[in-house]
């Protein structure tokens, strides 16, 4: 598609839309974890046409940092699956809904007896006791950015005490070889606690 193309249809869209929300995971970022500079380049001219974007995403906002960067918002991400917005001009949260510490302790414990690992995403950072796959390509893409983006991990020797030390707990983030073991994980924290899973 051409520019004229790109312009007209941003167009149509400014006249239509105000905001475009975009999911970074599978959506705006390839599989290397980079944004394709045509989408760049689209998402530059919306917001020349006045029409307002943001990041909407399952991320902890310390992971989502470079990403903010390279489009140069100025609007606020949601964060943690809706979880909290969390604006990047005065580095902190809003329209939070936390789990409370005893949900975030009734989960933990599950956890241990399911034998699954999880990643605790809490205030600014993610606390993890096991380094999980998950965890460790998170750290090894981490890696990659300038110092200032690296995302925040803490390994501690146990969740549930940790759970006693922060402020927020946002969600967890598990992964396990047997999926079965996750499914009947997910049915009893549904269940038994009534809150929401996702699985992707």
């Amino acid at each position: 598609m051409g520019i004229n193309a790109i312009l007209d249809s941003l167009n149509r869209i400014a006249m239509t839309y105000c905001i475009i929300a975009l999911d970074l995971d599978g959506t705006l970022l390839d599989k290397q974890k980079k944004i394709l500079p045509e989408s760049l380049t689209a998402l530059a001219l919306a917001r020349q046409q006045g029409v307002k974007v943001l990041i909407a995403t399952g991320r902890q906002h310390s992971a989502i940092h470079p990403f903010y960067q390279a489009l140069d918002l100025d609007t606020p991400a949601i964060c943690c699956n809706g979880t909290y917005l969390y604006d990047y001009q005065h580095k902190q949260t809003s329209q939070a809904n936390p789990l409370t510490a005893a949900q975030a302790k009734n989960v933990l414990t599950l956890l241990g007896e399911y034998g699954i690992h999880g990643l605790m995403y809490a205030d600014d950072g993610m606390l993890y006791q096991e380094p999980t796959g998950h965890v460790i390509r998170t750290q090894v893409w981490g890696e990659t950015l300038l110092p200032h983006q690296h995302p925040t991990f803490l390994h501690v020797d146990n969740l549930l005490n940790a759970a006693d030390r922060v402020q927020n707990i946002w969600k967890f983030a598990l992964s396990h070889s047997d999926t079965q073991a996750l499914d009947n994980f997910v049915n009893r924290v549904m269940a038994e606690f009534g809150l929401t899973c996702e699985c992707s």
